[in-house]
């Protein structure tokens, strides 16, 4: 009898590692509402049956009926079947992440959309996962985040976890900085007629000056012409690059869109670029990604 129950047991990791995606979506009570949401879309269904090497973050339930019930997938809807699919796969990350792979440093992982109608990224949007707490949060657009409620489930293609939130695909620039409040960023973009030079640049790194930052030198703006405020606000760019809070290393140099150059240092865990503090790092945008900064760079040299 033992031995018959130890040979049983030998044999389940094989025959749960042998499930493919189609059969772990049907097999796992959480994931019923993804399962019937793709049967809606055998197309998509269909593609994602034959993806491997992934990492799968997977909405829950809970995270589905949600999001179901927002404007936001209504809107989506109603731009038809490519726009869930792109959604989808920005829930498709390149390669294998189990728990154990994602620490406390934030990792900025491709994932499988690159619909330039969604991102302007070249090797497609990101995801940034970190550990904290003993928990998994995976960051998406609007630094949304998402919590791991269940990891490592594998399929033949790949690892499965399960999430509580849909992840939010990263806006433009100037609705991402209107979203996030940095309302005097969009306000600065739209009087230089930057905001969609900017919205559609590729690859791009944005140092975006807080909304103190701004009111902290309102005065001396007036003292500017409109081409001297065009030039502070590229010094502010970084184009062709695309530096996530992981990259900006110290003493590392960049070339604003300005032509000038931009040092980045580290003290005591603050990245500063020249003199200006990052207060917020890591808002991730359809084009790259924005950090928001204490000050002017410009003006603090």
């Amino acid at each position: 009898m033992k031995a018959t129950k130890l040979s049983t047991l030998a044999l389940m990791p094989s025959a749960i590692a042998a499930q493919n995606l189609t059969q772990l979506l049907a097999n796992t009570t959480e994931l019923s509402s993804l399962n019937a949401l793709l049967s809606s879309y055998p197309a998509i269904a269909s593609s994602l049956a034959n993806v491997s090497n992934v990492t799968i973050l997977a909405p829950s339930n809970a995270a589905l009926e949600t999001f179901t019930n927002s404007s936001s997938f209504h809107a989506l809807t109603s731009s038809g079947n490519q726009s869930i699919a792109d959604l989808l796969s920005y829930h498709i990350l390149h390669g294998e992440y189990y728990a154990d792979n994602i620490t406390d440093t934030p990792a900025f992982i491709s994932t499988y959309l690159n619909d330039t109608a969604f991102t302007n990224v070249t090797s497609g949007q990101v995801v940034e996962a970190i550990k904290q707490d003993n928990k998994t949060y995976f960051y998406s657009g609007l630094l949304a985040n998402s919590t791991v409620t269940r990891t490592d489930l594998n399929f033949t293609g790949g690892v499965l976890h399960i999430i509580d939130k849909v992840l939010t695909v990263p806006l433009n620039v100037s609705s991402s900085a209107a979203a996030a409040g940095l309302t005097a960023v969009v306000g600065a973009l739209q009087a230089q007629h930057l905001t969609q030079p900017l919205d559609d640049a590729k690859n791009v790194t944005i140092f975006a000056p807080s909304n103190s930052a701004f009111q902290a030198i309102g005065s001396a703006l007036g003292n500017f012409t409109t081409n001297q405020l065009t030039d502070i606000l590229n010094y502010h760019v970084i184009n062709g690059t695309v530096a996530y809070s992981t990259g900006l290393k110290n003493d590392t140099q960049y070339v604003a869109a300005g032509g000038q150059n931009l040092t980045v240092r580290i003290e005591n865990g603050s990245i500063f670029v020249d003199s200006a503090r990052v207060i917020t790092p890591n808002l991730l945008v359809a084009n790259g990604v924005v950090h928001v900064i204490d000050k002017y760079v410009l003006l603090s040299k």
